[in-house]
């Protein structure tokens, strides 16, 4: 597996995200749900709103949220922790194989 990208490449991602204009749902939520696919390449892309749309299961995971609407969240501590979800999800890979 070639190298996971870096934080401060993740959360620029999430800032251009979190641009968007998240609405308020029904339940009042103004969240955008995002998702890091890491593939085994070493590629990445970051998904986000419903996971309903998410094909391609592929590589490794990690998944949180941004407030949307431009407000202010630590993009790098949210980059960080979807960075260890899919370096957690890649090491228990490897228990097993």
């Amino acid at each position: 597996m070639r190298a996971f990208p870096s934080i401060r490449a993740v959360a620029s991602e999430l800032r251009r995200i979190n641009a968007y204009d998240a609405g308020a749902r029904e339940d009042g939520d103004t969240l955008i749900d995002v998702r890091l696919q890491v593939y085994v390449d070493g590629a990445w892309a970051v998904r986000w709103g419903l996971s309903d749309y998410d094909q391609d299961h592929s590589g490794f995971w990690g998944a949180s949220c941004v407030p949307g609407d431009s407000r202010r969240f630590d993009s790098e501590a949210v980059a960080r922790d979807l960075l260890d979800q899919a370096k957690d999800q890649q090491a228990c890979e490897r228990e097993v194989a």
